[in-house]
């Protein structure tokens, strides 16, 4: 669903269209709006005369509201959100990014009312004491906890990008009856791009992560750019994700999960480097995941990004491993 967000917009609405299509109940407003340009004149004969509503309306992952829309037919907007929207909530937008950077006060106990509603971690001044030097320090090296020196193979670097063995859990790639594999487009790149493409292509070639293909499916690949300024590649496997079938394993719920962590006060954090990375392909399916570039044409023995089943495979993977720890201490979310 298409949202617009228009601070200058009286009401919040949504498409007669779009109504419709979700079966929501509608009722008469106590009177008729016109519909009125910038400048204050009616745009023809446009009214709006009903709303629907209370809907549940949820954006992102973590907020959900229940909030009453006018309809307005004629829409090229799925909904309208506008000014009451914006006093309500009162969010911070990146208009760079296009990103909710964080919701008002209210959003927390609306979207989880059964949880406590955090308070500051500062609840009184601090003093705060500043010393001017001439040079900074040299830079210390990360110091680990002597409890996690056991484990310090975990993570070792060196290791990390190995290829990994045949697990229960490798990603099957299982296509619609009768349809032909995808065949994308190369993409023109730029100078950098190029030699970004060529650092990829060496890296995941030496450390097994693809080999060359001979196969007759061919997904385009180009890169996008990433908010450091880096490049990112990417591989566009939408016309292979329309033919694959669908795995359906569930995928965490965010409210739920918070649930889990009412009452906890010790936290550890792991990040999984290059977590797709370590499921391989099933065997014999290496040839669907093929990308075309300018310099060749390559397929992948490990699990890529951009794969529609690659976030439920992974959950799968994931919870198999540490099911005998969760919901005790242990929480699995995919972003």
């Amino acid at each position: 669903m298409v949202a617009l967000l228009d601070s200058g917009s009286a009401g919040n609405f949504i498409s007669g269209t779009l109504c419709r299509q979700l079966g929501l109940r509608t009722q008469a407003t106590a009177t008729p709006y016109q519909i009125r340009s910038i400048t204050g004149k009616p745009l023809g004969h446009r009214q709006v005369s009903r709303s629907a509503g209370p809907v549940l309306l949820q954006i992102g992952a973590l907020h959900v509201e229940k909030t009453t829309l006018l309809v307005l037919e004629e829409s090229t907007a799925d909904v309208i959100l506008g000014r009451p929207w914006f006093e309500q909530l009162n969010p911070i937008l990146s208009w760079s990014i296009g990103e909710v950077l964080k919701w008002g006060d209210t959003c927390f106990p609306d979207c989880f009312p059964d949880l406590p509603v955090p308070h500051s971690l500062l609840p009184t001044p601090l003093p705060v004491q500043a010393t001017s030097i001439e040079s900074p320090s040299v830079h210390q090296p990360l110091q680990i906890p002597a409890c996690y020196a056991p484990f310090s193979d975990v993570f070792c670097p060196k290791r990390a990008p190995k290829l990994p063995p045949h697990w229960p859990w490798d990603c099957a790639i299982d296509l619609l009856p009768g349809e032909p594999v995808p065949r994308g487009r190369i993409y023109p790149l730029s100078i950098p791009e190029e030699k970004a493409m060529e650092e990829y292509i060496k890296e995941a070639l030496d450390q097994g992560y693809i080999r060359p293909s001979t196969s007759p499916a061919a997904s385009s690949f180009f890169f996008v750019a990433k908010k450091d300024g880096g490049l990112r590649p990417c591989i566009d496997y939408r016309a292979l994700n329309r033919i694959t079938v669908k795995f359906r394993y569930p995928l965490p719920l965010v409210p739920a999960a918070l649930e889990h962590l009412r009452g906890a006060t010790i936290f550890t954090k792991l990040d999984l480097r290059r977590a797709y990375n370590l499921i391989r392909i099933r065997e014999g399916d290496e040839c669907k995941t093929a990308f075309i570039t300018p310099t060749g044409h390559y397929e992948y023995l490990v699990m890529p990004y951009g794969l529609a089943n690659a976030p439920s495979v992974f959950q799968d993977f994931i919870h198999e491993v540490l099911r005998e720890f969760l919901h005790r201490f242990v929480l699995v979310y995919t972003s």
